[in-house]
Parts: structure tokens; sequence; C-alpha cells
């Protein structure tokens, strides 16, 4: 029964990490091209108020966010390290974590203060292309995990699961 417990927590914190990574994704994209065009229209005072408020709720969703991402994440890493080859994957490990960092940082200083310029929109697209680095990032882990684990198989395991060696 604990390794069920244990399976299912491993795929539920898999899920968390990605649909996380959505929802943060989508809303940025929602914020940064979406909403000003939505709020053109209105007024000055209206677009500033309407703003505000956008942004209150969606600075409540990139905090949680960020402590699901850090629990999560470390959680899938406790599970994966040594599943990942030494050298490549620890640096591409690396680089994934530091990319994480830079995001939560951006994410947070872009949330302070009420007033949004220039440089804030500037900074949410910086902020969705080092995601986009993220998601890459993150994509060639699991590509890298799930190659040293085929290339550490038997090979009757590799001929009955139909698995080919990179």
């Amino acid at each position: 029964m604990a390794g069920v417990i244990l399976d299912f927590l491993a795929v539920f914190s898999r899920w968390v990490h990605v649909m996380t990574a959505c929802a943060v994704i989508g809303g940025l994209i929602f914020m940064r091209f979406i909403v000003p065009r939505g709020l053109g229209p209105l007024g000055e005072g209206d677009r500033r108020d309407a703003m505000l408020r956008m942004r209150r709720a969606f600075k409540i969703l990139v905090h949680s966010a960020i402590v699901l991402f850090i629990a999560s994440g470390t959680y899938n890493a406790y599970l994966a390290w040594d599943k990942y080859p030494r050298g490549s994957g620890h640096a591409m490990f690396g680089v994934h974590v530091v990319l994480a960092l830079m995001i939560f940082a951006i994410a947070i200083w872009l949330f302070l203060g009420e007033v949004v310029t220039a440089k804030h929109r500037r900074w949410m697209l910086i902020n969705l292309l080092l995601l986009g680095c993220a998601v890459a990032a993150a994509s060639s882990l699991k590509f890298l995990r799930e190659r040293a684990m085929i290339r550490s198989a038997p090979p009757a395991v590799i001929a009955t699961q139909n698995l080919t060696t990179p």
C-alpha cells in the first residue's frame, strides 16, 4: 500500500509542477498581450483601476505558484536525482534551477508597487522568454533521465518494452 501512495505522490507532484507552469505561462501571456488591448478603449482612471485589480489577482496566483514550484520541484528532484546522468543531467538541472530563481525574482519585483510602466511590459516579456527556456530545460532533463534509464536497462527489458537505445 505504501508503494501505491508513493507512486501517487510522485505523479501528483509532477502534475502540480506542470499544471502550475501552464497556469503561470497562460496568465502571463494573457496579462502581457490580451489585457492591454482589452483595456485600451477605457478611460485612464478606469484602465488603471481595472489593471490594479487584475494585477492583485494575478499576484496571488504567481506567489502561490512560486510556493507550489518550490515544493513540487524539490520533491521531484529528490525522486529523480539519482536517475540523472552525472555531468550533463546535473548541469541541466542547475540551468533549470537558475532560470527558475531568475523567473521568481523578476515576478516578485514586477508586483512591487502599484504603478505599471513600460519597463514592466518589457520585463514580463523577458520573464515569458525565460519561462520558455525553463520549460526547454525541463524537457531536456526528462530526455536525459529517460535516456540514462534506457541505457542502463538489461537487454531483455529493452526488447520486451520496444525501447531503443539512443
